[in-house]
């Protein structure tokens, strides 16, 4: 699978969107903009999130074009690099908040701050299993990388089984399995939020994605793609609810237009740079949500402006590009390559 603009495109909103939500759900500096702009703060704070969605459309959609090319008899060892290539920049990047947090705690002082770091915490984020033992998370957002691992355990172990070889046509059982499990979250898993820390609970999202990569490519999966579809708004039908919308129109439009060139020259190269750095975008940006909420409490621009801390919220999501492109460039590349390096032998390259 090549490189696509738009999956580009919609990595780098939908990571700024999730900042946003996070400023718009943590920090002084919202309710100071609500003030004066209470519904762009409202919908910041209830819509943004949604932009998960899209993120787990793309990471279904990716995740099968990846394993198209690998091996399919050893799925532990595909499942392993995947570890490799989300846990080590996350703890890197929980250690950096951890510090910032720690730094500014006396002065901000607030229930929104993230705990201190300890040893039973650091495993359990190690092993991304805070959710499941009910603890506190180190910072926002890393439920999202134990479930994206979980999601591609589950597809990596549907595909193992189903499919014979790497870069053959999907195969029906494959299609039929994937799809079922794809309908069962959408019709009944996606019902319980207390199932949130689940990947079947999400799983409807991420097939269509895995759907809409192999639909673009291969005439046989067409038709299950379509039925999901149908399927899809026969369970919103049900039970209504905007993320299994936002998530089907994603797939659509990755299914259409995954091929449409649209950046080129250096508006691409810089598009291509902040797509690879929306990973890491998203790991660090509660890091400048903190040291942002302590200027304000420190050193308003203008004491109980609105429109200061609107300039102050802008300057977070744009310093939040900055700082997660040099993260991707000096921590999240480095480290896979130094991780590749060591474990190359013994584990293939997803």
């Amino acid at each position: 699978m090549g490189r696509f603009a738009l999956v580009d495109l919609l990595k780098v909103v939908a990571a700024q969107c999730i900042v946003m939500h996070h400023l718009a759900a943590y920090g002084p500096i919202a309710d100071r903009v609500a003030q004066r702009w209470p519904l762009l703060i409202d919908w910041l704070f209830q819509d943004a999130r949604l932009a998960v969605q899209v993120m787990l459309v793309i990471g279904g959609f990716l995740a099968a074009g990846a394993l198209q090319r690998q091996p399919l008899e050893r799925p532990l060892s595909l499942i392993m690099r995947r570890y490799l290539r989300l846990v080590p920049p996350m703890l890197c990047a929980l250690a950096l908040i951890a510090v910032v947090v720690g730094f500014f705690r006396p002065l901000i002082d607030a229930e929104w701050l993230t705990p201190a770091p300890s040893l039973k915490l650091v495993l359990a984020h190690a092993l991304l299993l805070q959710d499941w033992l009910d603890l506190e998370a180190l910072s926002v957002g890393v439920w999202y990388v134990a479930i994206d691992l979980q999601l591609f355990a589950l597809l990596t172990f549907l595909v193992c089984a189903f499919q014979r070889k790497a870069s053959a046509q999907v195969t029906w059982p494959l299609l039929i399995a994937l799809a079922g499990a794809c309908v069962a979250s959408m019709a009944w898993f996606n019902h319980f939020v207390a199932l949130d820390h689940c990947a079947l609970y999400f799983f409807g999202a991420y097939g269509l994605g895995v759907l809409a990569a192999w639909a673009r490519v291969q005439r046989r999966a067409r038709p299950m793609f379509f039925l999901v579809g149908l399927l899809a708004v026969a369970a919103y039908w049900d039970f209504p609810r905007s993320r299994l919308l936002v998530a089907l129109a994603t797939a659509w439009l990755l299914f259409i237009g995954a091929g449409w060139s649209f950046a080129r020259g250096s508006a691409g190269a810089l598009l291509r740079r902040l797509g690879d750095a929306s990973y890491a975008v998203f790991l660090i940006h509660f890091l400048l949500i903190v040291f942002a909420s302590a200027l304000w409490l420190e050193w308003p621009l203008e004491p109980g402006s609105p429109a200061s801390a609107l300039a102050l919220g802008a300057g977070v999501v744009f310093a939040s590009a900055i700082l997660g492109d040099a993260f991707h460039r000096w921590v999240e590349l480095p480290l896979q390559e130094r991780i590749y390096s060591l474990t190359a032998p013994v584990i293939p390259e997803t």
